[in-house]
């Protein structure tokens, strides 16, 4: 890659990578699946709760800190259903 933006990078002399970038065949396996769709079901039910819910959440993560309430409903969904 250009050496360009590289602290002590020579301006428009070209370094190689230490290591090969690695792109996996695929990363739709079948080991994944269950958690992705979990995910995708925790999703769904977070975008079908009324905005009371929602602010119910969202009051209860800025209790705990450090989390939305958006986070937390998939971390409780995500424990409770898998």
């Amino acid at each position: 890659r250009p050496g360009n933006g590289y602290y002590g990078a020579k301006i428009g002399e070209v370094y190689q990578d230490k290591y090969k970038y690695i792109i996996p065949t695929s990363i739709n396996n079948t080991e994944g699946q269950a958690a992705r769709n979990a995910l995708a079901a925790a999703v769904s039910n977070w975008k079908s709760l009324d905005q009371a819910e929602k602010n119910s959440y969202n009051k209860r993560a800025d209790e705990i800190g450090g989390i939305s309430g958006y986070n937390l409903y998939i971390k409780e969904y995500i424990l409770e259903n898998v």
